[in-house]
């Protein structure tokens, strides 16, 4: 049963068409767009330039092994000379970004240190160990900016790694933050690039291996039973959903022909059936002459026929058994019949009316657009990022005279403490003879008060100007 329901999923987008034929494009951005002059440059400031990063790494582990806690500074320096650190200690260093992210100073976390983390291990070649991270946001609270975003998805895209561009667009689609133009239209792109490499039936041997079987689920004993919910966002385990919401997000708001299609596919690849049969009609009701290209309808079309119908179960399962597929949208098999009957018609009336497009080239114009898109903002992104490395050196240079002014400040304290301890045990040797009674009654008791080492600051409490001079 598995095995065919893994089949019919990767069916349904496993093909292509006439409409489909433009080769995928080995790279999309320059070597410009990187910065990498201005990204190395920033090596040579005295900050890192001094810093050897395997000794600095040993000091940040003895710091939280002491303290449970490390200066947000600390860490964005480590970011920064990451690339230079021996590859056998990437594990170490990744531990240390762990324990980092539960560290109160982990809110103070700048903007840099995940920009230079990514940019680090994407120069080694961990590619996989960065997806882990991405991918684990409670434990790494590592984020993408859309400049890392491009970068990443450009470099999956020239490596033919369709599935980890695809990865990074489905992460910018959760976080809900789509709104610059180029990160747009690359994860549109990469998106597009996913669907037509999807895997074969003979590619689906290891998902169907991975598949949870019931007969091998174990039940075990807990405090209390959580049911289980799905929210249709940061629930969604099932890529070819992932992959469809995506579609959906990047071609949001677009009323081009080539948005409509991908919008379709989308919906298909989403199991949003109901609405792409709306969007089939608002296409069919537009004033202006509106289309959708055969090749989106087509994909629809076999989503909608692949789709694992589910009827609801007769009784309501007991609690502690019901599974994130129990609470999951599903469709019975009446209700794909109705869809399949309505989709026909659709079709028929959209021939009937013009509105299809059979032979629209929608990769060709999808790269054409992107490479327009590269071309419009490329020169900007990298004005912005040479301007954020220079406000990030700055930032990090005030942070580090304000960590010194701090240390200074509590040596200072520190050599006063102390000379209150001389100045102490100077006055009891003056007045031993004198105080030699209290002093052995002191020996004897509790101490009266506390050491001067745990005397705190304590904030002063002002009164507001008309609670003053008023006797409580």
């Amino acid at each position: 049963m598995t095995s065919k329901v893994v089949r019919r999923v990767f069916d349904r987008f496993g093909r292509t068409n006439g409409s489909l034929s433009y080769s995928a494009c080995r790279s999309l951005l320059s070597e410009a767009y990187k910065c990498k002059e201005a990204w190395q440059q920033r090596l040579q400031v005295p900050l890192l330039q001094k810093v050897d990063v395997g000794n600095f790494a040993l000091a940040v582990q003895g710091k939280l092994d002491k303290e449970d806690n490390i200066q947000a500074l600390d860490m964005d320096i480590l970011a920064n000379k990451l690339e230079e650190m021996d590859p056998t200690q990437l594990d170490f260093a990744q531990n240390l970004f762990f324990r980092f992210r539960h560290t109160n100073e982990s809110l103070k976390m700048g903007e840099s240190t995940p920009y230079a983390l990514i940019r680090a291990l994407l120069e080694v070649g961990e590619t996989d160990r960065l997806l882990a991270i991405l991918q684990d946001k409670v434990n790494y609270g590592i984020f993408l900016n859309f400049f890392t975003a491009n970068i990443l998805m450009d470099h999956f895209i020239e490596s033919s790694m369709y599935k980890e561009a695809a990865f990074i667009a489905y992460d910018l689609m959760l976080q809900e933050d789509l709104s610059h133009p180029l990160c747009r239209h690359l994860a549109w792109y990469s998106c597009h690039l996913r669907q037509k490499n999807w895997p074969t039936d003979e590619d689906s041997s290891q998902a169907e291996e991975e598949a949870e079987d019931e007969e091998d689920i174990e039940y075990v004993r807990v405090q209390f039973i959580t049911n289980p919910w799905y929210d249709d966002h940061f629930d969604i385990n099932r890529e070819s959903l992932l992959l469809g919401k995506t579609m959906v997000a990047v071609t949001k708001g677009d009323e081009s022909t080539l948005g409509r299609s991908y919008h379709l596919i989308g919906l298909g690849l989403y199991e949003k059936f109901d609405r792409g049969l709306e969007l089939l009609k608002d296409i069919l009701d537009h004033k202006d002459e509106s289309f959708v290209c055969l090749h989106a309808i087509e994909t629809f079309e076999r989503s909608l026929e692949s789709v694992v119908n589910r009827e609801p179960p007769e009784e309501e399962k007991p609690p502690g058994t019901m599974t994130l597929e129990d609470v999951m949208p599903h469709i019975s098999q009446i209700q794909k019949e109705q869809l399949q009957e309505q989709l026909q018609n659709m079709k028929a009336e959209l021939h009937k009316a013009d509105r299809i497009s059979s032979s629209h080239n929608m990769e060709g114009e999808l790269l054409k657009r992107t490479k327009a898109t590269v071309m419009e903002h490329a020169t900007l992104d990298i004005q912005e990022q040479d301007a954020l490395f220079v406000e990030w050196e700055r930032k990090r240079e005030v942070e580090l005279q304000e960590q010194l002014t701090e240390a200074q400040l509590q040596l200072k304290k520190e050599n006063i403490i102390q000379r209150l301890l001389n100045l102490q045990e100077c006055e009891e040797r003056l007045s031993y003879f004198d105080e030699v009674d209290k002093i052995n009654l002191k020996m004897k008791g509790p101490p009266a008060h506390e050491s001067i080492m745990r005397i705190q600051e304590e904030e002063q409490y002002v009164n507001s100007p008309g609670e003053r001079g008023k006797i409580f």
